[in-house]
């Protein structure tokens, strides 16, 4: 089973990553990065 890793960079400038079970959590977590201030937010999938 794939799972999913969001990489985002925060508001102070430091690369952050976390793991997801899903495309949909990863997909909520993203697009709750891009409201909240994150920039380079980016999906990767975990083979």
């Amino acid at each position: 089973m794939n799972d999913f890793t969001v990489k985002w960079i925060d508001e102070k400038g430091v690369e952050r990553s976390k793991k997801y079970k899903t495309l949909n959590d990863a997909t909520y977590a993203r697009n709750w990065l891009l409201k909240n201030g994150a920039k380079q937010v980016e999906i990767f999938i975990n083979k």
